[in-house]
């Protein structure tokens, strides 16, 4: 799975839970000063997020986390590292 599809399926998030426009949605996009995100709303979005990907992101993780794109890799990076622990498993 690359960047830009989990990108579209998380902007489809925040497009559908939070009703934010799709002019305002860009890779690049500041969280809380682009798309006046709150903390708890934040958090929604990787509770919806980790239910979507069915992933597990650290506690804490609504207070590092300040782009879009930081948010697109992570989860990329938690599907490569599942991918990866269930290949060795076999």
């Amino acid at each position: 799975m690359d960047n830009s599809y989990i990108y579209y399926r998380i902007a489809w998030l925040l497009r559908t839970n939070f009703s934010i426009p799709e002019q305002q949605l860009s890779f690049y996009s500041n969280l809380r000063t682009d798309l006046l995100l709150s903390t708890h709303e934040i958090n929604l979005l990787l509770y919806l997020i980790e239910n979507h990907y069915n992933i597990q992101f650290k506690y804490g993780l609504e207070e590092e986390i300040t782009k879009l794109n930081q948010l697109v890799k992570l989860v990329s990076k938690e599907l490569n590292i599942y991918v990866t622990t269930e290949t060795n498993a076999l």
